[in-house]
Order: C-alpha cells, then sequence, then structure tokens
C-alpha cells in the first residue's frame, strides 16, 4: 500500500492552475485579436478601434498574477505569425503588447487602484494609467513595422495615432470589465434587483446594440438614438455598479466598431481617419462616464448603507431602553418617538402614538408646565448645549409621574436652532423614595427638636430647683453663719477667723450655684430672645479678651418658647467655637426681624476653617446647629476660609407680632 505525501500535491495543483490560467489568458488574448482584425476599419491599414487583447493582459496581470507575461507575449508572437509577419517584426511588436501590459498593471498596484471601482479617484488612475501605458504599445508597433519596411514614414503619425487609440479602447472597455469582474458581486447583483429591472436593463443592452447601427440617419435620429444609447448606459451604471457599466460600454463599443466595418451608423465618413476619431472620441467618453456614474453611485450605495447601519443602530438603542427618547425637529415638530417613552406614558406601541408639544404641554402638571416650557426656549435662545428638566406628567391613568428629561439642542453651522435631542426618564419611584427618605429625616429632625425640647425644660427646671432650693438653703446658712459670729464673735477672737472661713465657702457655693443655674437656663432667656443674646455677648465678652458687638433692629416681638431656645443655643455654639479655636479680636452678632423670618449672624475676624473638611470630620457642633435650623424648617449658611475669618447666618420662619399688636 502506497503512501501520498500531501506537501508534494499542493505545488503540483498550483502548478497545474498556473499553467491552465496561462492557457486560458492565452487563447482569450489570440481569439480576441481574431476577432478585432476581422472589425478593422477599412482605409484604417487594417488596424482595428476595438482591441480587445489589451484589456485582457492588463487584467490578468493585474488581478491573476502579474508572472502571467510568457502567456501574453506568447499569444502576441503567434497572433502576429498568423498574420504574415516576418518572425522579428512579429517579435518587436509582441514585445511591445507584453510590456506595455506589464507597464500598466505595475502602474496600478503602484497608485493604489482598487478594482472594484469604489471612488471616483480609481476611474481617474485607471484612465490615466491606460492612456499613457499604451503609448509603449503603440511606439514599439510602429517603429517595428518602420523598421521591418512595412510602415512608411508617411503614414506613421496616423499609424500610432491609430494603434494607440484601439489599444486604449480595448484596455479601458474590455480591461474594465474582466478588472472589475467578481462573481459573488454579480450574483448578489442578479438576486437584489427586481425582475422589472433585469428587464430594462436587458432591453437597454439590445438597445446599445442596435445603436450601434441605427445613429445613422438624418441628425434628429442620430441625436436620438444617442441619447438613448447614453441614457442605457447611464441608468446600467447607477442601478447595477462598474462591472454592467463595463459590459454595458463593451456592448455598445462592439456594435459601434461592427457598425463602422459595415458602413453603417454616424461614424460612417468619407475620411476613415475621421470617422476612425470620431468612433474613440464617443466610447471613450461614455466609458469615462459610466465608470464615474458607477463609481458615484457605489459611493452613494456605501453611504447610505453606513447610513442605513447607523440608523438600524440608533433604532436598535432606541427601542430597547428602558429610557424614552424624543427627537424635536428644528419646526419643534415632534419627529420620532421611541416606545419606552410612550410606555412611560401609559401607551402602547401598537397604537402608534405620537405626541405633540401640545399634547405635552397639556400632559405637564399646571403648575410646571409654563416655567418648563420657558426654560426650553430659554436654553434654544442661550444657545445651550444640554439643559437637564424635572417635572411631573400626567400619564395615561390619570396619575401624575415624574420625569427628568437630559435634553441636548442640536444647532446648524450658522448656529440656527436644528431641533433637539431628548431623554427622558422615569424618576417617580426615586422621587417616591426621595420624599419618603426627607419625610423620614423631618420627622428625626422633630423628634430630636422634641427631645431638645424637653431637654430644655429639664434644664430649665433643674436650674430653678437648684436656683431656688440650693440657694435659697445657701443663703439661709449664711445667714445663720452671721449670726453666730455676732453672737459669740466677741468671746473668742479664733472663733471669728473660722466663722469667716465659712462664710467665704458659702460664697463660693453660692456662686457656683448661680452659674450652674446660669449654663442650665440663663435667667435672662426668660426676658426674651433679644436680652438673652445680649447678655451672652456682654458675658463672652467679659470671659475673653475679644470685643463681642450686638446689634439688633430693636424690634420687640413674641417669639415661641422653642425658637428662642434654638436661637440662643446656636449663637451660645458659635461664639463658645469662637473662644475656643478662631483667635478672634472682634466679634459682631446681628439680630434682624423681617416680616415671615428672623436671621441670626454671627461674624468674627479670627483664622476661619475649611468648611468642607470639618464637614468630612463630622463636627458635632455644626451639625447640631444645623439639625436644629434644619428642625424649625429653616437654614444656615456657613461661609469661612483659612485666614478670613467665619460667617454663620441662621434663618428661620417665624410669625412676628409686635407686643400690643392684637391677635
Amino acid at each position: 500500500m502506497s503512501t501520498v505525501n500531501p506537501s508534494t500535491l499542493e505545488p503540483n495543483h498550483a502548478a497545474r492552475t498556473r499553467w491552465v490560467h496561462m492557457g486560458i489568458i492565452a487563447a482569450s488574448y489570440y481569439l480576441s485579436g481574431k476577432f478585432g482584425v476581422a472589425l478593422a476599419t477599412a482605409g484604417s491599414g487594417n488596424i482595428t478601434l476595438l482591441w480587445l487583447p489589451t484589456g485582457i493582459a492588463v487584467a490578468a496581470l493585474f488581478r491573476w498574477n502579474r508572472n502571467y507575461w510568457p502567456a501574453i507575449w506568447l499569444a502576441a508572437l503567434l497572433f502576429n505569425l498568423s498574420n504574415d509577419l516576418a518572425l522579428p517584426v512579429a517579435f518587436g511588436i509582441s514585445v511591445g503588447n507584453t510590456l506595455c501590459a506589464v507597464i500598466a498593471a505595475a502602474l496600478l498596484r503602484q497608485f493604489q487602484f482598487d478594482w472594484r471601482f469604489s471612488q471616483w479617484r480609481d476611474v481617474q488612475v485607471f484612465a490615466m494609467v491606460v492612456f499613457v501605458s499604451m503609448t509603449i504599445s503603440a511606439s514599439g508597433g510602429v517603429a517595428t513595422l518602420m523598421v521591418g519596411g512595412i510602415l512608411s514614414a508617411e503614414k506613421a503619425d496616423w499609424a500610432w495615432m491609430a494603434w494607440w487609440m484601439g489599444d486604449s479602447v480595448g484596455a479601458i472597455v474590455g480591461g474594465a470589465v474582466l478588472i472589475a469582474f467578481d462573481r459573488g458581486q454579480i450574483k448578489r447583483l442578479w438576486y437584489s434587483h427586481r425582475r422589472q429591472d433585469h428587464l430594462f436593463a436587458g432591453g437597454g443592452l439590445i438597445l446599445l446594440v442596435a445603436s450601434g447601427f441605427l445613429l445613422g440617419g438624418d441628425s434628429v435620429g442620430q441625436f436620438f438614438m444617442t441619447a438613448i444609447a447614453v441614457l442605457a448606459v447611464s441608468w446600467i451604471a447607477m442601478q447595477m455598479g462598474p462591472w454592467a457599466a463595463a459590459f454595458s460600454v463593451m456592448v455598445l463599443a462592439v456594435s459601434t466598431a461592427m457598425a463602422l466595418y459595415f458602413q453603417s451608423g454616424p461614424f460612417v465618413d468619407n475620411d476613415a481617419h475621421q470617422g476612425f476619431t470620431k468612433l474613440w472620441l464617443f466610447i471613450t467618453a461614455i466609458a469615462v462616464t459610466s465608470l464615474y456614474l458607477a463609481s458615484l453611485s457605489k459611493q452613494r450605495g456605501a453611504v447610505e448603507r453606513r447610513l442605513k447601519d447607523s440608523e438600524d443602530k440608533y433604532k436598535l438603542i432606541a427601542e430597547n431602553t428602558s429610557d424614552g427618547i424624543i427627537h424635536i425637529g428644528a419646526d419643534n415638530a415632534i419627529r420620532y418617538v421611541s416606545p419606552a417613552y410612550l410606555k412611560q406614558v401609559g401607551y402602547l406601541t401598537e397604537k402608534h402614538v405620537v405626541p405633540t408639544l401640545d399634547s405635552l404641554y397639556k400632559a405637564i402638571h399646571p403648575d410646571e408646565r409654563d416655567a418648563l416650557f420657558a426654560s426650553f426656549f430659554k436654553a434654544v435662545e442661550l444657545k445651550s448645549s444640554e439643559k437637564f428638566l424635572t417635572y411631573r406628567m400626567q400619564v395615561v391613568s390619570g396619575a401624575y409621574a415624574w420625569h427628568e428629561d437630559h435634553v441636548k439642542f442640536l444647532y446648524d453651522k450658522d448656529g440656527n436652532f436644528a431641533g433637539a435631542n431628548i431623554i427622558s426618564r422615569d424618576i417617580t419611584e426615586r422621587k417616591q423614595a426621595e420624599l419618603d427618605l426627607a419625610e423620614s429625616r423631618q420627622h428625626l429632625r422633630e423628634m430630636a427638636a422634641q427631645n431638645e425640647e424637653l431637654r430644655e425644660l429639664e434644664r430649665k427646671h433643674i436650674a430653678r430647683e437648684v436656683h431656688d432650693e440650693l440657694g435659697q438653703v445657701l443663703t439661709a446658712l449664711r445667714m445663720d453663719i452671721s449670726l453666730l459670729e455676732m453672737r459669740f464673735g466677741a468671746l473668742d477672737p479664733a472663733f471669728s477667723g473660722n466663722v469667716a472661713s465659712m462664710r467665704s465657702l458659702v460664697d463660693r457655693a453660692l456662686s457656683g450655684v448661680r452659674n450652674v443655674a446660669e449654663n442650665l437656663r440663663p435667667v435672662a432667656l426668660d426676658m426674651g430672645l433679644h436680652s438673652a443674646i445680649e447678655w451672652l455677648c456682654h458675658e463672652t465678652g467679659q470671659r475673653s479678651s475679644m470685643d463681642c458687638v450686638f446689634q439688633s433692629d430693636g424690634l420687640v416681638v413674641d417669639l415661641s418658647e422653642e425658637r428662642s431656645v434654638v436661637l440662643f443655643r446656636i449663637a451660645q455654639e458659635s461664639l463658645t467655637n469662637i473662644t475656643r479655636y478662631a483667635n478672634a479680636t472682634q466679634v459682631q452678632v446681628t439680630l434682624e426681624y423681617a416680616t415671615h423670618s428672623l436671621k441670626l449672624t454671627v461674624q468674627d475676624d479670627g483664622v476661619g476653617f475649611d468648611v468642607k473638611a470639618a464637614s468630612q470630620r463630622k463636627s458635632f457642633g455644626l451639625l447640631g446647629m444645623r439639625e436644629r435650623s434644619f428642625a424649625l424648617g429653616g437654614t444656615i449658611e456657613i461661609v469661612s476660609a483659612p485666614g478670613q475669618g467665619t460667617c454663620v447666618e441662621v434663618t428661620i420662619p417665624v410669625n412676628i407680632l409686635p407686643q400690643g399688636s392684637p391677635t
């Protein structure tokens, strides 16, 4: 049993494929040359306009393999020998034919030519390379004929021009068909178009075949048939692409060349040279134009496909996201509404409900709609790039849902409003959670305020007990000590010293009782907030080296015990902090009364501090002041910076009733 080595099969298969390709190229070159010679125009010196072998050679070396040039040279040599040319002449002409194809394929690669003719640049490169490289074959062929004595110098100019035109048409028509050939693309082309498109294209090809013979006659008929030919090629180019365009032009070129051969059509002229030249101009112009239209259509198709892909991706995202998406045009009309938005407001996507700005306006909560739309159009007026809007909207069920919209404004190059993209999110659950959290915090503050009120009542009770009970006992004790001194002091001098010491201890106890009572509940607080803060500033100034100044508008009000205590404690905490940490020389305390609020301001010229850093350290003094004010529905603002002093400003709502006013 023998074994087969796969590594030896691959080179053999590649070699067989290479020889098959070279055979196909050589046979195609030879047969197409015979066809071209058969259409040689009378009076042109047996030179044909439709020299398709050049196109076959260029396409084979560019699309298949540049090393296939021997097949081209051999086919050209055999063809020339078959036309009864001497071996040296046939050899020279075949070298020129091969060399021009090799150089053309090399230039196409050098200039990065795309064989799919995807851009107008590819058409330009292809045409320029063909026109330039074909001068090599024309020059080599004419020179060889002149050296061989076959062509006279008088006919060399026309022979060169005719040779060059024939090769260039063969390359630009036949070469384009083979270069742009793609089996898969042709299959897609067939299946992607409708049957009527295929019938129309087929009819166009029939017209192109017929037009080569029917373009003659009077000027009206010639113009009519020329227009039909141009329209047919243009339609095929724009609808079917580069390969179909090149194929249709080749059909037209064959039909017109055959018509010229049979002395029919508009290119028949008494001067064969002029008819030949006019045909070359016609075929070349329509070939380049059709390739340009095909590349333009291909670019447009690519752009449309990219736009379609982008649109599909956009729709995929828009229709599968939980956030609603709305697109508003430059005329403020709604252009697109995503299914998610319709679900947010309670509609089903099957209903295809498209809201308008008027319907949205009516659905927004009456308390917010005017301000919301005014904010939107104000942002447009200010050329804002984006804006966030929060509002309530009535859904189909009749309830109101909270929405948060991120609006992205669009402008054209002149800065004019071009529309807006809105991403809408239903935040009803989040808003309800925020409201529940705020309510819970308010309950906690109320509980804290109630506890603080109970503490104040306890302090007040303890202060009174200490002041009234213990103070009275100590006062009675001091009186008894004084009575003892009066009765028995004269009997024993040492006894008087002991009594004086006892009186001093009792005085110290009385002073401690007064201090404890004042700290627990200042007596001045019973006389009103104004008097209490004024007393506090006086005491602070006496205990420190600071100049503590109190200012007020002088309006005496009836203020609840709760609010008086809160403001007093905030002022007390602020002055305590200033005394401990601020190193201030002057403190300004201001109490201002307004119609519905009361504002306390404590400002010093001390060292200041970083408010944000202090908040992160969870300073309980500052936190306590904030919570005291928030519990009463007030606000507190602390402004400070290192080296710039500190300002504490507290505002609480209060019903101010001047004394003596009717209630």
